[in-house]
């Protein structure tokens, strides 16, 4: 009986010396601050600014020295788990969501992590991935309906579905909200406005309408399909020459015959650059734009005068300067009120900005009328 006595005390004590080394080792993981502010909340602070800058390694330090004050702090695995959707880490992220959503205390933790899922959803666009969106945006409302980001991120998701009524609908509360995320909202909601407006004619229409800036390939698509220049042509007895050999990085894309039926009518702005290629994925510019519009009007009108009839005259937009090999195409655009301004006040053009795929649209229906009327 001494013995068995004797034995359950030594377990006892064992057992008792691990619960202790168990305890000091978790205190060991937990950092003390070594400053006033090295607060879990001020190094989540800086890392969601980081964030919003792309500079994901410092954002993930600033996390990491959050949890190192406090594992349990959830905003700080929101941040974590965020910038691994942006490494394309999306399991590591959601472990990480899960973990903000387990330790969430207050209702404004407790939107934020699920408001973080939507964010990481969103990234990855996995299959489902709206309908699990939805379910995170229903979870962090329920908590507060007063909040903009779980609003602002479903008029993202909505968007991306290019369901542009509803992506409308959240962009609008978050301006009633007027609290956070305002100028993001109204960004994201004058290019949702800019799309129904631009009422694309076909399949290819609609998906190149929530682009932000189309490519040599979807603009070569997007005057075929939407214009239909290639039989405009035609019914004006313009000819085309097929060429002698074609460019030799459209051979296997997706849009080759678009590129080709462009490349044969010898289309200003979409001919082939040096070495022969035309370069189907870079971005079209609002100038390179202009000089296919102004092609296209000067061979319809078959006034040869048109292609240097503003040369000499004045620039209306301080960002085009006289000699600009496209200022001739600016102003035909321009003048025949195709094609004007990039900013509010109607001062620039912004030559060398991208070309939305809504405002391409909008541009189209534009010249449409005006091959009519002429």
């Amino acid at each position: 009986m001494k013995t068995h006595a004797t034995t359950a005390r030594l377990v006892f004590l064992w057992m008792i010396c691990l619960v202790i080394s168990v305890l000091t080792g978790c205190a060991s993981h937990t950092r003390q601050p070594a400053a006033t502010m090295d607060t879990p909340e001020h190094h989540v602070f800086n890392g969601m600014k980081l964030l919003e800058t792309g500079r994901l390694d410092a954002a993930r330090r600033n996390f990491s020295l959050a949890l190192e004050l406090a594992p349990g702090y959830s905003p700080a695995h929101v941040g974590m788990g965020l910038v691994q959707g942006e490494n394309r880490e999306f399991a590591a992220g959601y472990a990480a969501m899960k973990k903000a959503v387990n330790t969430a205390g207050t209702k404004e933790e407790n939107a934020a992590a699920h408001t973080g899922y939507m964010r990481l959803l969103l990234q990855e666009q996995a299959n489902g991935w709206l309908d699990q969106v939805r379910s995170h945006y229903e979870k962090a409302v329920v908590y507060d309906k007063t909040l903009p980001d779980p609003r602002y991120y479903m008029g993202l998701a909505y968007k991306e579905a290019k369901d542009y009524d509803r992506a409308i609908r959240e962009f609008e509360t978050v301006l009633d909200l007027d609290k956070t995320l305002v100028k993001e909202a109204d960004r994201e909601l004058a290019h949702c406005q800019k799309v129904l407006r631009a009422e694309p004619g076909n399949r290819i229409g609609r998906d190149l309408a929530g682009e932000t800036a189309v490519t040599r390939a979807d603009t070569a698509a997007i005057f075929i399909h939407e214009l239909e220049v290639d039989q405009i042509y035609a019914r004006h007895g313009v000819t085309s020459e097929p060429l002698a050999t074609y460019p030799w990085d459209i051979k296997d894309h997706p849009l080759n015959a678009a590129m080709v039926s462009v490349l044969d009518m010898n289309l200003a702005g979409l001919r082939p650059f040096p070495g022969n290629a035309f370069r189907p994925d870079e971005p079209v510019t609002r100038a390179g734009f202009a000089m296919i519009i102004a092609d296209i009007i000067a061979t319809l009108s078959r006034d040869k005068g048109l292609r240097t009839r503003f040369i000499g005259q004045a620039s209306p937009y301080t960002d085009v300067a006289e000699d600009a090999p496209f200022f001739n195409a600016v102003m035909v655009c321009a003048t025949r009120g195709v094609m004007g301004p990039a900013d509010l006040l109607g001062n620039e053009f912004k030559p060398m900005g991208p070309v939305s795929g809504a405002e391409a649209l909008i541009i189209i229906r534009h010249l449409k009328k005006k091959l009519i009327l002429h």
